[in-house]
């Protein structure tokens, strides 16, 4: 089954569009779809202008009874009182399906959302190949003043930092770090005390003293009593 398209051209004039019975159902719907976008982008809504309608619904005649697309070359003298001028031209089964094209263009998107232009006209009309064809003539006049739109503001959230405890606040005491016990084995003392014990403070030789430290492990492991 053949798919149609929207098929589009836009064009902007910063210094530089007859007749058959306009679908005004149709051109309304393209304005509402136009100004519901540009609202939803902080943008206000355009005004419509009977004599850019009427501009917009010759070229939309034109390439209806031509069954094909193209911008009008005579925009620029068929409008009037304009500082800046545009127009989108587009063809589709629909106003859904063109206007969906327009938003999905760069070029014809910026005329829909355009902070220059503040005027518009929309125009019409179904050709013998069935297709709709549409023009939309944006409009600046000339003694407009131009006013940038609002700059995006961002929404912070304050956070109050964290406060630290005032100097002559109580502290809380500090306690001093854990040491893990050492168990030590009590055998090297308990030689220690067994030696004295046995040799009574006596001195002795290097020879005495081996042979004592013997019998003092003796002594320690019990085979016999303390002296």
């Amino acid at each position: 089954m053949l798919r149609r398209f929207a098929v589009l051209f836009s064009l902007v004039l910063s210094a530089t569009v007859v007749a058959t019975p306009a679908w005004a159902g149709t051109e309304s719907e393209f304005v509402s779809r136009m100004n519901s976008a540009r609202t939803s982008n902080g943008l206000p809504a355009y005004p419509v202008r009977s004599d850019l309608t009427s501009v917009a619904r010759r070229q939309a005649a034109r390439m209806a009874a031509q069954n094909r697309m193209y911008h009008n070359p005579n925009l620029g003298s068929e409008v009037s009182g304009w500082r800046n001028v545009g127009e989108n031209v587009g063809r589709g089964p629909d106003v859904a399906s063109i206007h969906n094209a327009f938003m999905g263009s760069a070029s014809h998107r910026a005329n829909i959302l355009s902070s220059v232009f503040t005027e518009v006209g929309v125009g019409t009309a179904r050709g013998s190949d069935g297709q709709l064809y549409v023009s939309q003539v944006f409009r600046r006049p000339s003694g407009a003043v131009y006013t940038p739109p609002p700059p995006t503001t961002t929404t912070r959230v304050y956070r109050p930092a964290a406060r630290r405890a005032s100097r002559s606040a109580p502290r809380a005491p500090l306690t001093p770090p854990t040491r893990k016990r050492v168990v030590v084995d009590p055998l090297p003392g308990r030689l220690r005390d067994a030696w004295r014990a046995f040799r009574r403070e006596r001195p002795v030789d290097p020879i005495d003293r081996a042979v004592e430290y013997i019998a003092t492990n003796r002594t320690v492991s019990g085979a016999v009593p303390l002296p």
